[in-house]
């Protein structure tokens, strides 16, 4: 019965989660965070997870006044 029920919490587990998920993030630097977040999601079971990013960081870049 313990595997009964380790399968069955299992199952549980993974219809609980979404099947696609938008992550949403201010301001991208690096995208560290993004990445992070996604691959974590993608191991819980969600099937397609969307990165989305309002402005992106210009690395190493300096804005000349005019």
């Amino acid at each position: 019965m313990p595997s009964f029920t380790r399968q069955l919490a299992s199952a549980t587990h993974r219809s609980a989660s979404p099947r696609s998920v938008a992550l949403i993030d201010d301001v991208s630097t690096a995208g560290a965070t993004l990445e992070a977040a996604r691959a974590t999601l993608l191991k819980a079971g969600v099937e397609d997870v969307q990165l989305w990013s309002v402005a992106t960081a210009i690395p190493n870049h300096t804005i000349m006044p005019t």
